[in-house]
């Protein structure tokens, strides 16, 4: 039997997804228990163990690592889509005109909302109170260990140097410790406005390991079972401490076993398998028109890419690319070249996340690229040579390139499930109800209500700007929306709690924003109660002299 692959109007018949991921496994099982790549290099100051390994995956999918609690590296980076954020379709930064909706905008990756230390929304001029999302798409985490540059732009480089003093704590072969330490305290990604190495260390050292988390793998539940971090910090490395250089080794060794070289392409090139007749079609096309540039997929010894090239996928003046980090002209617009494989699963494509699917990668370089001057000579030189045909034999390839693995989320790629994936994140009821109004004020509570937890924020934005306002709390619902002065609610006016916050904040598109942060006590009694709010804003023209938002649900864990 064979399935059709749907690329743009043509079909490619494969065979069933499940038959070959059979083979591949009885393949590896019975051929090999070794890499088919040499093992990634490791600083000397950090070779890769066991302990380290799995502290490093512990930390990788902690959502605790984040101020918020909201954002772990695992959330950017997941297996089943190839090391990159399966959200970048819906994750959409405005681009340089900070205007969504234009050509411009991005798809990236969801960060935290900006904040202050106590966990107190601020506001940013683009996202307001609302997550903030990266202006560039997430590259993959899987083979980054090969990488001596990081990041679309290769401002990351393979020497990892202390954030606060820049002491270089290891001189080469750190690229991925380098990365690491950074983005726990980017006030974007998973920090709050700020925050040092000092205030992780503090936060972390006391935490029980992954226990926002699920369904841990058994080896990472064993590690972690009836510990805290700062007593694993102290198994691991001999002796007490949490430091930048210390988490970013832990989570480098962790990366530097994600090693994906299983594919039916790596397999034939290690003569233990063989493509089929599409695929080593798509294969020599290949060789022939993209090896230029993706020089590392021909050989066992290179499964990385260091190169930067100017693709054309959108004009300069937008992003300026590798300039960012050499201020060279010759580098405005160059990007980073990514290893292809796994792409089929790293959708959508290129460092803005515009092209959805593999055949608009195709027909993007087979029209020679869209915005020059001073395109790559590889990228005009394809321009009209590829037939539809040659397109679908070319993506049948590039399906071969992918690690069964990573989509069954298999050693080493097996994962807990974080909580933001779970049942117990947040939700929204009913509607904003404004009267003759301008304002529909909307309820955002993305923080995890586990007892404990002293920054369960609950905030509200399109709202009228320098007003009084409550949040009004309840532990009981209505069975269908009833009202409260007026308004549609869920709240079964029971027993309410009503929250008196000062004025609402300016915000940048002339709304208003303001947040409330509770400290969840750590009374076990608490697990399973169910709380339930919504927002009311003084407006003459809303309904009873007010506007409120939608309600929300949270259970406490």
């Amino acid at each position: 039997m064979v399935r059709a692959l749907t690329t743009g109007n043509c079909h490619v018949k494969v065979a069933p997804l499940t038959l070959r991921i059979g083979l591949l496994l009885a393949i590896t099982a019975t051929a090999r228990a070794q890499t088919h790549f040499p093992p990634p290099t490791a600083s000397a100051s950090n070779p890769t163990s066991t302990a380290r390994a799995l502290l490093g995956k512990a930390l990788f999918w902690d959502e605790q690592l984040s101020s918020a609690r909201t954002v772990a590296c695992g959330t950017c980076h997941r297996p089943d889509h190839g090391g990159c954020d399966p959200r970048a379709p819906s994750a959409l930064h405005p681009g340089q005109d900070h205007i969504l909706g234009t050509a411009d905008d991005v798809r990236g990756s969801a960060g935290v909302v900006a904040q202050d230390a106590g966990g107190r929304y601020i506001g940013d001029p683009v996202f307001g109170v609302r997550p903030q999302v990266t202006p560039r798409r997430a590259l993959s985490v899987v083979n980054a260990a090969y990488e001596t540059t990081l990041m679309w732009d290769g401002r990351v480089t393979n020497a990892m140097h202390d954030p606060r003093t820049n002491a270089n704590e290891l001189p080469d072969d750190a690229a991925l410790e380098q990365q690491a330490v950074h983005t726990p305290i980017d006030p974007s990604k998973m920090g709050h406005q700020g925050r040092t190495w000092e205030d992780i260390g503090n936060d972390l050292g006391p935490l029980r390991p992954l226990t926002l988390a699920s369904r841990l793998p058994a080896d990472l539940a064993q590690f972690t079972a009836n510990t805290t971090y700062a007593e694993l910090f102290e198994r691991t490395f001999g002796s007490k401490g949490i430091s930048a250089a210390r988490v970013g080794m832990a989570i480098a060794a962790y990366e530097r076993t994600l090693v994906a070289d299983q594919s039916p392409f790596d397999l034939f090139l290690a003569k233990k398998g063989e493509l089929d007749p599409a695929e080593s079609r798509g294969h020599a096309l290949f060789v022939t028109h993209c090896a230029t540039c993706h020089t590392d997929l021909e050989s066992l010894d290179r499964p990385a890419s260091n190169d930067f090239r100017r693709t054309g996928v959108r004009p300069v003046t937008e992003d300026p690319g590798r300039f960012v980090a050499t201020q060279d002209p010759v580098d405005l617009g160059r990007f980073k070249v990514p290893s292809l494989r796994n792409v089929a699963l790293r959708t959508p494509y290129m460092h803005n996340g515009g092209l959805p699917t593999l055949s608009a990668v195709l027909e993007f370089y087979n029209r020679g690229g869209d915005f020059g001057p001073g395109l790559d000579p590889a990228v005009r030189a394809l321009r009209g040579r590829l037939s539809a045909a040659e397109r679908d034999d070319l993506i049948a390839f590039l399906h071969s390139l992918t690690d069964p693995r990573l989509e069954q989320e298999a050693a080493p790629f097996d994962r807990p499930q974080l909580w933001s994936e779970g049942q117990a994140v947040p939700v929204r009821l009913g509607c904003p109800t404004s009267g003759r109004s301008s304002y529909a004020p909307q309820i955002i509570a993305v923080s995890p209500p586990y007892r404990g937890n002293r920054r369960f924020t609950v905030a509200a934005d399109g709202a009228p700007p320098g007003v009084e306002h409550s949040l009004v709390l309840d532990f009981a619902r209505l069975p269908a929306p009833g009202l409260l002065l007026g308004h549609p609610t869920y709240l079964a006016v029971s027993k309410l709690r009503l929250y008196g916050c000062g004025k609402t904040c300016a915000a940048a598109d002339g709304t208003g924003f303001t947040s409330l942060v509770f400290d969840v006590p750590p009374d076990p009694l608490l697990v399973g109660m169910r709380v339930y709010g919504q927002w009311f804003f003084v407006d003459p023209d809303g309904v009873e002299g007010m506007v409120s938002s939608p309600t929300f649900s949270a259970v406490v864990f």
